[in-house]
């Protein structure tokens, strides 16, 4: 099943704005094959409306050959009682470096606006090859965020922060078409400025990842959040996502 996270980290999209994002192992599309993806996700129930987050996303993604896809992302977030919003992109391109019966690594460069630069990966274990019965995951992002401040006295200073997220995943594959999947998130946050770092882990994640059509798959996810130094840092969340592949070089060929 394909989700490459890179719409959105859990770190940046809570504090990258909150993680929009769906429970998915990493894979390149295929070659002259289109995807379209669509998220909603809501993060703090439990909390008060003002507090909370809703999230909307949409991915397009094609494959440039069986190894190499780029993507583009536009995310929609706004406060759960509708007051604040706000709107991020996303682009970049990613592929696999390693291939094998249970060992894949892939690679992938995002930049996102605004002012940000990633470098994402993801380490797959697998028991069987093509992600048949179980194996486990590890994908991270380090990432370097910018923005510039206007001082009292008119003079600007510009602010990096360089993170890291990880998360660590586990995916069962009960039968074709039907995968269940648990994800775990942490996060190293570092300001160049102050010359602090922060390390946390923010949350676990449970998924149900169905195939509902020959090119059809639907994403549910249920999260429980942390969010540290918070009054009450723990708060539930949810999502359902949708995903549709069409392979136009395969219907190209049908029509010859």
């Amino acid at each position: 099943m394909k989700r490459f996270i890179t719409l959105t980290s859990l770190i940046y999209v809570l504090t990258y704005a909150g993680q929009v994002m769906a429970l998915d192992t990493a894979e390149p599309y295929p070659e002259g094959a289109s995807e379209y993806e669509l998220y909603m996700d809501y993060f703090g129930l439990g909390k008060k409306r003002a507090d909370a987050h809703m999230f909307s996303s949409a991915l397009y993604g094609t494959g440039i050959t069986d190894r190499i896809s780029v993507f583009f992302s536009p995310v929609f977030s706004a406060s759960g009682d509708l007051v604040s919003e706000d709107s991020e992109f996303s682009m970049g391109v990613f592929g696999t470096v390693l291939d094998t019966t249970h060992l894949d690594i892939d690679l992938g460069l995002t930049l996102a606006h605004p002012s940000m630069v990633a470098l994402d990966f993801e380490i797959n274990l697998d028991a069987a090859d093509s992600l048949r019965l179980a194996g486990i995951y590890i994908r991270g992002r380090i990432a370097e965020a910018g923005e510039a401040q206007t001082n009292d006295d008119g003079s600007e200073v510009h602010l990096s922060t360089r993170s890291m997220e990880n998360t660590l995943g586990l995916y069962w594959t009960v039968k074709e078409g039907l995968q269940i999947l648990q994800e775990n998130y942490f996060s190293l946050e570092f300001d160049r400025r102050s010359s602090t770092s922060n390390r946390s882990y923010d949350g676990s994640a449970v998924g149900l990842n169905i195939m509902i059509g020959p090119n059809i798959e639907l994403i549910a996810s249920v999260y429980l959040m942390h969010e540290s130094g918070a009054p009450s840092p723990w708060y539930w969340g949810a999502g359902i996502g949708t995903i549709m592949t069409i392979d136009y070089a395969s219907l190209a060929k049908a029509d010859h």
